[in-house]
Formats: structure tokens, sequence, C-alpha cells
């Protein structure tokens, strides 16, 4: 049974996603909440909005972060409860 529930929003997960790194300040709280064994929950919506932030990054000058260019689909595996 879960200690805590946490909702996440695009924000959040987009930074996950862009940090490129494991040991960024948002991937260590992801690891935090997994080990604390939080029911994460996210938004029925949150694959729209994540999808929506990336695209915006696509169109602006400068187009994505080094890290972000090589997400795939199957980086979208975050696994939360809706």
């Amino acid at each position: 049974m879960p200690n805590s529930t946490i909702c996440v929003d695009a924000s959040l997960v987009i930074r996950l996603l862009l940090s490129g790194e494991y040991t960024s300040p948002v991937a260590e709280l992801w690891k935090a909440w997994h080990e604390a064994e939080f029911l994460i929950v996210a938004p029925t919506l949150i694959h729209h909005e994540v999808s929506n932030a990336l695209r915006r990054y696509v169109v602006r000058p400068g187009g994505f972060p080094k890290p972000a260019r090589s997400l795939g689909a199957g980086d979208f595996r975050l696994n939360p409860t809706f």
C-alpha cells in the first residue's frame, strides 16, 4: 500500500525528460518517491500536455536542448496512475 500520493504535472515530467541526467534534482526526487513507495498519479491529459510542450521545444528558435534530441516514444513510460 502506498505511503502517500503525489500528483505530477507536465512541467515536472518535461524537466525529468529533458534533464538528460539520472542525477538531476528532478530525477533524484522521482527516485526518492519510488523508493518511498509513493503512488504517483497524473491528470488524464498528461500525455497530450507533455507532447504539446515537446512540440513547442521543436518549433522554438534553437530547437531541442541536446539531451532531448534522442527522446522516443519509450521515454514516456513513467507509469503514473490516471
